[in-house]
C-alpha cells in the first residue's frame, strides 16, 4: 500500500512525498523517513497496512507517536488524519489523493525538511512547528 506524507506546519507551499508501507519513522540511518532532531527516536514509529487500512505502531519513543491528538502505542490511523513524530506533523493521505499546493519531494529531500536548523540570524532552533489542535480541527471542516 501506498500512502502521501504532507508536512503540515508554517510553510505556504507544505513538502509532500510517497512512502510504501510498511515504513518507519526515525532519526536513524534505517528509517524510512528521517526526521533528524534530538526529540525523535532512532526508530520512532512504524506505519502498516492491514486490510486497506493505515496502522501504526510506536516503536517505544521516549517522546511518544500522536495519532490526531491522542499519544498511541498501536493504533488505526485513518486518511486525513494527523500524526507527530517529535516536533514534526503529517498529514496521512491517500496516494491518488489531489493536492493541490504541496511541493512534491522524495524521502531524502523531506528528510532535509524535517531537520533541526539553528538560524544564523538569532541562534534559536527552527524546526517545523506542528499546528495547533484548534487548527488541526478547523482546517478539517
Amino acid at each position: 500500500m501506498e500512502i502521501v506524507l504532507v508536512a503540515v506546519g508554517a510553510h505556504f507551499r507544505p513538502p509532500a512525498c510517497r512512502i510504501t508501507l510498511p515504513a518507519v519513522i526515525g532519526r536513524g540511518p534505517e528509517a524510512t523517513v528521517t526526521v533528524n532532531h534530538p526529540l525523535v527516536s532512532r526508530r520512532h514509529c512504524e506505519l502498516t497496512a492491514n486490510e486497506g487500512s493505515i496502522v501504526v505502531k510506536d516503536l517505544e519513543s521516549l517522546n511518544g507517536t500522536f495519532v490526531g491528538s491522542r499519544r498511541i502505542r498501536t493504533a488505526l490511523c485513518p486518511l486525513g488524519e494527523y500524526l507527530t513524530v517529535g516536533p514534526v506533523t503529517f498529514r496521512v493521505e491517500p496516494a491518488t489523493a489531489e493536492l493541490p499546493g504541496v511541493r512534491w519531494c522524495t524521502v531524502e529531500e523531506m528528510a532535509a525538511y524535517t531537520t533541526e536548523r539553528r538560524s544564523s540570524r538569532t541562534g534559536k532552533t527552527d524546526v517545523p512547528v506542528a499546528p495547533s489542535q484548534d487548527t488541526q480541527r478547523n482546517s478539517k471542516r
